[in-house]
């Protein structure tokens, strides 16, 4: 299902050899936590046992004549992973990673990682690939994207000036509370000491204060 640009032919062992525990090649992928598969004329030739718990089939189904790898396929990824087929099979370069939309058998869908090699299976041209499951990364790098556009929505609206520093007290981080309050813009006084913008009477007194803090920070 993962298609690449042309890769060096891997070692395999014939398909029509005997599948037994002592082959390496079958213990290798059958050990493995990420489902692997070798894929042909659009057919799986074959498919270990991660392979299996990921999208719910056995293997004698994947290995049917009648499933096709699309069958995989959620209607939203159908036409990427079509286009990627096409430009294959026309000798043009395709990316050797990328991710797309799965059904498994019960309809459930999974956001699945892809990456693939041209190999030779039988004597005839295949492709060998692992899929991995990154559907809770991907919940888990939405929800914190998410977390960030509220913290950022919050920062943005309150009518106080919320700022960072550095140990040396250089801005590194203002609000727009900023501008509002001061009339200077945010973009030119980042990098600038906080304390010149502090009246002279009140200066001495919050650099103590500050290298207070910071001390305590360091300790």
């Amino acid at each position: 299902m993962f298609e690449s640009t042309p890769a060096q032919n891997l070692a395999l062992p014939s398909a029509r050899a005997p599948r037994t525990h002592s082959d390496p090649y079958r213990a290798l992928v059958e050990q493995s936590v990420d489902a692997i598969y070798v894929l042909q004329a659009g057919r799986y030739v074959l498919v270990n046992a991660a392979w299996e718990q990921l999208f719910g089939y056995t293997r004698a189904e994947a290995l049917a004549e009648d499933f096709r790898f699309m069958r995989l396929a959620a209607p939203e990824s159908e036409a990427h992973l079509r286009a990627r087929t096409q430009r294959r099979e026309a000798g043009l370069p395709v990316p050797p990673a990328y991710e797309f939309v799965a059904l498994t058998k019960d309809g459930r869908r999974r956001t699945v990682e892809v990456r693939v090699a041209e190999i030779t299976w039988q004597g005839r041209p295949a492709l060998q690939g692992v899929y991995r499951d990154v559907t809770e990364r991907k919940r888990t790098e939405a929800a914190l994207r998410a977390s960030r556009t509220r913290y950022q929505s919050v920062v943005d609206s309150v009518q106080e000036v919320i700022f960072q520093t550095d140990p040396r007290g250089r801005w590194t981080f203002l609000n727009p509370a900023f501008t509002r309050i001061t009339s200077f813009t945010v973009e030119e006084v980042l990098g600038k000491s906080c304390f010149d913008f502090i009246h002279t009477e009140d200066r001495p007194r919050l650099i103590r204060t500050f290298r207070a803090l910071t001390k305590q920070e360091r300790e």
